[in-house]
């Protein structure tokens, strides 16, 4: 078994106070009107986003448009994602440094008859071969030191690989929506849940990926139809947004999809 070398504290990922934060709500995830059911409202969405890019660079089959791919999600919680993912084909690692979140995943997992690769690990101690694909969704503004968790993403991601990311950008919009109304009058989210001052925005993102030689960064924003009460990819990335990253130094995806840095300027 591969052991990971012992690190030093300042290159830790893992904020003690977050992981504090979500163990207490551990049993809780797969409780659609519990205190994560905002993510269980995005998760088709998420997919959807993650399958076409994907399928930008690849021909997916309409039965199971995953076999074949290995993709690790990073922190993965009680395995929202990986349960989708696991379930069109893919072979799934699912890592999360909270150990109570594992073992709610585990066990949903067994109950659904789903074989997932679960482990409690934080992403800098996490040692497994490159994966086709790597996602880490909602995770980043958690993270105590994002340079250093992109340096292990790119680790962790085939040379020819995608890397995946959703997360929430620093603006007023994302402070009195994303904080404010989010945690205290909509009831989305537990309070505390999130830190405007670890938002990220896109530009600082894009700098830091384009460190790692992922050149071609496709964004979208995730926006809140209010009389449909359905969650959209748009091109507004004010508060909450994804992006697909890809290695390519002259060219595009095979398939471009969505859209790309000039939605945003």
């Amino acid at each position: 078994m591969d052991t990971a070398p012992p690190r030093l504290a300042s290159e830790t990922t893992l904020d003690p106070n977050e992981s504090m934060h979500f163990q207490q709500y551990a049993h809780a995830w797969w409780e659609e009107s519990g205190p994560f059911s905002i993510l269980h409202k995005i998760n088709p969405t998420r997919l959807s986003f993650i399958l076409e890019a994907i399928r930008s660079e690849h021909e997916l089959n309409d039965l199971l448009p995953l076999k074949g791919f290995r993709i690790l999600d990073v922190g993965c919680g009680g395995g929202l994602l990986c349960e989708p993912l696991a379930r069109l084909g893919a072979t799934v690692v699912g890592i999360d440094a909270v150990s109570e979140n594992i073992t709610t995943a585990q066990k949903h997992a067994l109950d659904n008859g789903l074989s997932i690769d679960y482990q409690t690990s934080t992403i800098e101690s996490f040692q497994k071969d490159p994966f086709d694909v790597v996602i880490a969704m909602e995770i980043i503004e958690h993270v105590d030191n994002p340079a250093l968790f992109l340096e292990h993403c790119d680790r962790l991601t085939q040379p020819d690989g995608c890397l995946i990311l959703s997360t929430l950008n620093q603006t007023i919009f994302s402070a009195a929506l994303g904080i404010f109304a989010a945690e205290n009058i909509l009831g989305w989210v537990p309070k505390g849940t999130h830190s405007w001052s670890k938002f990220i925005r896109p530009r600082h993102l894009q700098q830091l990926l384009f460190k790692h030689k992922f050149e071609q960064q496709v964004y979208k924003g995730l926006s809140f139809k209010p009389l449909s009460r359905q969650w959209i990819l748009s091109d507004n990335l004010d508060i909450n947004y994804l992006v697909a990253a890809f290695r390519h130094k002259n060219e595009r995806p095979k398939k471009h999809f969505f859209g790309d840095l000039s939605s945003w300027g």
